[in-house]
Parts: C-alpha cells; sequence; structure tokens
C-alpha cells in the first residue's frame, strides 16, 4: 500500500533538505506504539453462550494474537536510526546519487560483469544480526517492527518543484533455500512487486537465458531507482547449505548488492547460523571469499531471540493474551498449575504457545457442544488433561524435537522441525504431515490450518464418551 509523501522536519538540522527523510515518520513515544502493535482477542464476550460456529470463529481469532517481544523497542529504534542515517548520505538531488543511478544504469544495460566495487562510492551502510531457534518469533517481530515506517512513500512535489518518486522504504526477502543467485533476484523482485505493484517478477521469471551478472544488477539498479531504504533477510542459514556452489548467494554478494550503495541490511536466521558469523565456530566451511567481509556484515548489532522462562513478563503476558475464556473460573494456584504444565510443553515458544492454545479451546468448545450437561464448567484437573491430549494428539511428531530443545540440543531440534521442510518450521502434526506430502510431490500444496479429526484418539486414559467427566458443579 502506496503512501502520498507528508513532509515533516526533524528535530536535527543535518537531517533538512532531504525528502526521502522528511517523509519519514518517526514514532517518538514507542510506549503508544507498543500499545498499537499489540492485538488481542475480546475476553468480555459471553463464549459459552455463543452458538459453535461463532465460538469456532473466535477461536480462529487467537492465531492473530500479537504481544511485542522484549526486544521490540530496541529494535525499531535501531531501524528508525538506520533508515534515516541511510537516507543522510542519499539525497536524491545530490550529484552523487544522480551519478550513482546513471553507473548503476549503465552496467545493466551494458550487461557488464556484476562488480563489488563501484565506480561512483557511497558510505557502506551496516548490517545487524538477529538469531534464534525457529518459533521464538524473530521474522515476525521484525516484520512487524518493519510495519511500523509506511512501506511506500510517493513523492510529486518536494519544496515547490517537481519530484516524482516512488520511495520503497524496506523490503523483507528470504534467501532462497536452494544455492541460486537467480532464485535470490526473484525472490527480491516478487517483494518489490507486492509492494509496490510493479512487475519486476514476471519480466524476469522466465529469463533465464539471461547471466547471473544481468540479474544482479537488475536487482542492486532496481534498489537504487526505488530509494530502497533497508532490506531484511532472512533465513540466512540457508547458507550452510550452499556449499560450495559457484552461483550460491554469499556474504561479497549481499554486501555489493545493498550496503555498498548505502542500503543497511537486516540478517536473521536460526541459532546454527550464527557460525556463518564467527570465525572461531565456523568448522573450516569457506562459504564466503573473505570473513572480513563476513565479520563486517553484523558489526552494528546483534540481537539474539531466545525461548521465555515460565516468570518471565513476556511469557505472562502471551499466556493471559492466548487464555481470554473459561481459566478465570479457577483459583490462583489452579491457574498457576496450569500455567506450568502449558510452559512445560510450549517450551516457552512463541509458535508452539499460540498453535497449542488455539487447538485446547477447539477441543474444548467441541466435547462442551457435544456434552448432555448444560452450564457447567471444568475443574482444573479436567482442564490439564485436556491440554496434554491437545499436545499428545497434535505436537506428538514434534515432541523429539522439543526433547531436544529443553536439553539444548539447538541444531538437532532445527533439523526435526524443518525435517520435511526446507523453507518454513512444522510445528504440529498436521503442519509435519503436510511437508513431508509437499516434498514428495512437485506440486507446491498450501498449509491448511490444524483440525481434530478425532479428538479423543490416542488418548483412551484421559477424557472419553460425551465427556461430563471431571466437570464440577457450577458454583463449587
Amino acid at each position: 500500500m502506496s503512501n502520498e509523501a507528508i513532509y515533516n522536519k526533524h528535530p536535527l538540522e543535518s537531517l533538512s533538505g532531504n525528502p526521502l527523510i522528511e517523509a519519514l515518520h518517526i514514532e517518538i513515544d514507542v510506549n503508544a506504539l507498543i500499545k498499537r502493535m499489540t492485538c488481542k482477542v475480546d475476553n468480555d464476550v459471553n463464549v459459552m453462550g455463543l452458538p459453535s460456529v461463532y465460538k469456532n470463529a473466535l477461536v480462529q481469532e487467537l492465531s492473530l494474537i500479537h504481544v511485542p517481544l522484549p526486544q521490540f523497542t530496541s529494535l525499531y529504534n535501531k531501524c528508525a536510526t538506520m533508515l534515516l542515517t541511510s537516507y543522510k548520505h542519499r539525497n536524491p538531488a545530490g550529484a552523487e546519487s544522480n551519478a550513482l543511478k546513471h553507473s548503476l544504469g549503465e552496467q545493466f544495460h551494458n550487461k557488464t560483469k556484476f562488480l563489488t566495487a563501484l565506480p561512483v562510492q557511497r558510505t557502506t551502510a551496516p548490517s545487524i544480526l538477529l538469531h534464534g531457534v525457529s518459533g521464538t518469533g524473530k521474522t515476525t517481530a521484525i516484520r512487524n517492527v518493519l510495519s511500523c515506517f509506511q512501506q511506500v512513500i510517493e513523492h510529486s512535489q518536494y519544496d515547490s518543484k517537481f519530484f516524482k518518486q516512488s520511495q520503497l522504504v524496506w523490503l523483507s526477502i528470504d534467501l532462497p533455500a536452494t544455492p541460486s543467485l537467480k532464485a535470490l533476484a526473484l525472490n527480491f523482485f516478487q517483494a518489490v512487486d507486492e509492494a509496490c505493484g510493479t512487475d519486476y517478477y514476471d519480466c524476469w521469471k522466465d529469463k533465464n537465458r539471461l547471466s547471473v551478472d544481468q540479474h544482479l544488477n537488475a536487482m542492486r539498479m532496481t534498489a537504487e531507482n526505488h530509494s530502497l531504504g533497508l532490506i531484511h533477510i532472512d533465513e540466512m542459514q540457508f547458507m550452510l547449505n550452499y556449499a560450495k556452489s559457484k552461483d550460491a548467494p554469499n556474504m561479497t554478494v549481499l554486501e555489493a548488492l545493498f550496503n555498498k550503495i548505502g542500503i543497511p541490511v537486516l540478517l536473521s536466521c536460526t541459532s546454527d547460523g550464527v557460525s556463518l558469523f564467527r570465525p572461531d565456530i565456523h568448522n573450516g566451511l569457506s562459504l564466503t571469499p573473505n570473513m572480513t567481509t563476513t565479520r563486517r556484515m553484523c558489526s552494528d548489532r546483534e540481537f539474539r531471540f531466545s525461548t521465555h522462562k515460565l516468570d518471565s513478563d513476556y511469557f505472562c503476558s502471551l499466556f493471559q493474551a492466548l487464555f481470554p475464556w473459561g481459566l478465570t473460573e479457577l483459583s490462583d494456584a489452579d491457574v498457576a498449575r496450569f500455567k506450568e504444565v502449558f510452559f512445560s510443553l510450549s517450551c516457552g515458544l512463541p509458535a508452539i504457545m499460540t498453535r497449542l492454545a488455539r487447538l485446547f479451546y477447539e477441543l474444548k468448545f467441541e466435547l462442551m457442544d457435544k456434552s448432555t450437561k448444560q452450564h457447567q464448567r471444568y475443574s482444573a484437573d479436567t482442564e490439564i488433561r485436556l491440554l496434554r491430549s491437545v499436545y499428545k494428539n497434535q505436537f506428538s511428531l514434534i515432541n523429539p524435537a522439543m526433547q531436544m530443545l529443553r536439553q539444548g540440543m539447538h541444531e538437532q531440534y532445527e533439523k526435526s522441525v524443518r525435517s520435511h521442510s526446507k523453507v518454513n518450521p512444522a510445528f504440529t502434526n498436521n503442519e509435519q504431515k503436510t511437508a513431508k506430502a509437499a516434498a514428495r510431490s512437485t506440486v507446491p500444496e498450501v498449509v491448511k490450518g490444524e483440525k481434530i479429526i478425532n479428538p479423543i484418539e490416542g488418548d483412551d486414559d484421559v477424557l472419553k464418551g460425551d465427556i461430563p467427566t471431571g466437570f464440577a458443579k457450577e458454583g463449587a
């Protein structure tokens, strides 16, 4: 979605006179921003009085819950700073910017070799590294922070002068799972198209005959022509699997594509991907031509995302948001017991917490709708047994991976949750099965939401029949 440019002066004089900077809105009250970015479901509704279809609709809303991670404020401030600094050295009215655009255009049209060193020099932009095990919410956190900034700003006039420019403030792409620079280019073009409404992807998807150099030159020219402010590149750990493939993306290429033309980069990866950036744990892999480049690519700052402890503010906030109905009828001690079991099963991973809570409510409401007894509620013991039942039925395939995570075996955990998918981790049984089926097929499959086909299957010792057992009488 594009927005018409509205220009405002910033407090620093050095940031004045540049339309790319003055069009940026920087939120000073970060607490207000956190409040705006927090998404919870309505807990005032009498959910038990609703027909089943509306109960299910509310349950699906649990997937949309978002509680900003503890790193949100620091990450927002860092991104804002990087944008301001990036554009400070890229004033579109400056001779340097026009010379660089002309140079990049010549390289593309003359079909020259992709150069890591440019004839027109610009201050090399910094990179930051964000890492953590799958499921900690790092990608969601990064993209939520980026969404706080307008992605596309349309300029038509600045300082009473004609100024036609489509400004692409930020972009988020995935490193391709296959060792292909052309695949990286297509990922980039597709992301630009989705943001700006252009058709770069359609123009390039059938141009395999064109060289890698032409693809890379087109990427760099497109980034400069759209005044790209910063780029997020996710799934950097894929680079570990590229080995010594000649045409695979590497740090030197990424730096030349973006950093060297003044575009800061956010790099994110799983925990095992950190070895790419640390020579002491690089295991002798020759993944980049120059380790100095690699160190330079994460020299600004490092953000680490981890699982959340039972007594952490974030875990407590997300837990409260995920269980808006029903648990309020339990005593504080019983809620604490339920919370401990929920923590033990989910390992404090936001991805598991969200899925487990949603499936818990699906099962609970389904069973209560089937019950012949009305105006009854579950006891604490039954709530806990239901939770364990859901985990056993819906997460059994990744339970070995969760055990590895509990023991600090992060590399083995990552391999397990991604055993059937090179791209996205699969957490529930349904996601694992869908990923496995997709891996066998040449036709990509859409991952559907989990559905409990038989909520009682495989849990004979927990709940039986119509499940009135374990209910406490109203008012007990």
